[in-house]
């Protein structure tokens, strides 16, 4: 986390990878102070709901990339509060249910959802999805999800689907 700070000093920086890295939520709060940053990835980090709420300040995350992380259900919350967010990998993330799912359709700037090895949603789930109406990918394989749920999904008004 304390090498994070020189990072402050390059403030045209949009992308950042810190897959696996020894960071945490003090990091992310940290990283805030790089307006600029656009693409995130904390992929099997100790990052919790605390740091995923500090990067709502970073108002062009376009991507973030959060796969095999742990969040509750302020972290998914706080993910439906993104305001430029338009990509994100949640692939075999715990705590993801039905409700956190809904959560996360919040972020209604969502053009790529990767919900891939997520073992907590249900069909009941897909019905969140039509908040996410310029959505144009999704996946979701290896998940408890039929097929007849998605689509139902896309007669009910997901016209971006490619």
């Amino acid at each position: 986390d304390n090498g994070l700070v020189h990072l402050t000093k390059l403030p045209q920086l949009k992308k950042l990878d810190l897959n696996g890295a020894k960071v945490s939520d003090a990091g992310m709060s940290t990283l805030t102070q790089i307006p600029s940053l656009e693409s995130l990835s904390i992929q099997t980090t100790s990052v919790t709901d605390s740091g995923v709420a500090a990067l709502n300040a970073l108002p062009n995350l376009k991507f973030l990339d959060m796969r095999n992380c742990q969040l509750g259900v302020n972290g998914f919350a706080a993910i439906g509060k993104m305001p430029a967010l338009e990509e994100i990998r949640l692939d075999s993330v715990a705590g993801i249910n039905d409700s956190t799912f809904d959560l996360i359709c919040n972020a209604t700037t969502l053009k790529r959802l990767h919900m891939n090895y997520v073992g907590g949603i249900t069909d009941n789930a897909m019905k969140s999805l039509s908040k996410l109406e310029i959505l144009e990918e999704l996946h979701v394989n290896e998940c408890p999800v039929s097929c007849e749920a998605l689509a139902t999904v896309v007669k009910t008004g997901l016209k971006n689907l490619k």
